[in-house]
């Protein structure tokens, strides 16, 4: 069971997010999709706070794969609101009765509505990653491709639905990301003052560089003491870590873990240095997947296809790698050497206490004059490492 994080940090209003919802009555849809922790659930709770048609609230969980429960519930949330909404549902498609295509599942219930709720009414379903039963992508998909004028639906989770929608429908659905979700400046310097926290610049500047404007993090990072150099105590950057472990890093697949784990040594993330570390040739497919996924993945300019882990995350990756952590950083030096990035091959060897590896390099980029060319086969002090 994953744990349940509670914290007594205030919310704060969040008007740059409803400015995106102010005019869905004439969109069909808004999709919203990010990690665990970006406030996509109290995001829809002040969405729908600041809404003036009816709302019906769904949340999803993994019993809605069978589509005939999944309809069940979705007549029985409408019902709450509108007494009569059933009073016309055939009887074949029932409770109970022979298992009918979702198409026509989907129809039924959006006939019902334009003819029982002629005002409209937004419907919100929370978590839908816990969906992977195509009949139910497809039951979603037909609702959206029908829904009525004056409908919406806002529908939330971790993982972009794997939905394919119709042309006309491609400009009445408003996509809000991890990006979208994460605090800016303004919004976390009213967090930190809303918490009686002085937001000092320095302050902010850290906690950006830590949270890259993660809600959750930021909430947990605001229940330590912070000063102007924010460090997390043991118990706090534990539960921080565990967090992570049970919400982002487990639901992932094998593959993608082992990648996430040994490609973390890495300041940048490009395809071609992640296949040469790994030994494989996927790398790119792989990045593109997280980049999809928003698994805490910021991209950089450039021409390649660079990418960074959040700070916070990539140690808590690297935390997980204990003395396998030297040998890939060895083998980054190796590679970096090879290409001719000496620099970074610097870094790495110093990084894997590979000494020996790094003086030679560090004498064949020094200038003649340099005082590191007189030490440079000389084993430094660990002080001089560390610093």
């Amino acid at each position: 069971m994953s744990e349940v994080i509670v914290t007594k940090m205030r919310l704060i209003e969040r008007p740059r997010l409803l400015k995106l919802v102010a005019g869905m009555e004439d969109r069909k849809a808004t999709i919203i999709t990010a990690p665990a922790g970006y406030g996509k659930t109290v995001f829809l709770l002040q969405a729908a706070k600041s809404l003036v048609k009816p709302v019906v609230w769904y949340q999803l969980d993994s019993y809605d794969n069978d589509p005939a429960i999944l309809y069940d519930g979705l007549i029985d949330a409408l019902r709450q609101y509108f007494l009569e909404f059933d009073s016309e549902i055939p009887s074949f498609l029932r409770k109970d009765g022979p298992m009918v295509p979702p198409r026509f599942m989907a129809k039924n219930i959006i006939n019902t509505m334009a003819k029982k709720i002629p005002g409209g009414l937004v419907i919100f379903f929370d978590d839908y990653h816990v969906i992977t039963e195509s009949t139910v992508h497809t039951f979603f998909q037909e609702m959206l491709a029908g829904i009525p004028d004056g409908f919406h639906m806002m529908i939330a989770g971790r993982i972009p639905p794997p939905f394919n929608l119709p042309l006309h429908l491609s400009g009445g659905v408003l996509t809000v990301t991890a990006r979208d979700l994460a605090f800016d400046t303004r919004e976390t310097k009213a967090f930190l003052g809303k918490n009686k926290i002085p937001p000092s610049k320095t302050l902010l500047e850290n906690l950006e560089r830590k949270t890259a404007g993660w809600p959750m993090l930021l909430h947990l990072l605001a229940g330590c003491s912070l000063n102007e150099n924010p460090i997390l105590p043991d118990e706090e950057r534990n539960k921080i870590y565990r967090y992570l472990a049970n919400e982002v890093f487990n639901q992932q697949p094998e593959k993608i873990r082992q990648f996430l784990t040994v490609t973390s040594i890495l300041e940048t993330l490009t395809p071609e240095f992640c296949n040469l570390l790994r030994e494989s040739n996927d790398s790119e497919e792989i990045l593109s997947f997280l980049a999809q996924q928003q698994i805490f993945l910021t991209p950089l300019t450039g021409g390649e296809k660079n990418y960074r882990y959040n700070e916070l995350f990539r140690e808590f990756l690297q935390d997980r790698l204990g003395r396998e952590a030297k040998i890939l950083y060895r083998r980054a030096g190796e590679i970096a050497h090879r290409l001719g990035r000496l620099n970074n091959a610097v870094e790495y060897y110093l990084k894997a206490e590979a000494f020996s590896e790094a003086a030679v390099l560090i004498k064949e980029t020094s200038p003649p004059s340099s005082p590191f060319r007189a030490v440079a086969y000389s084993r430094p002090p660990a002080e001089t490492i560390a610093g």
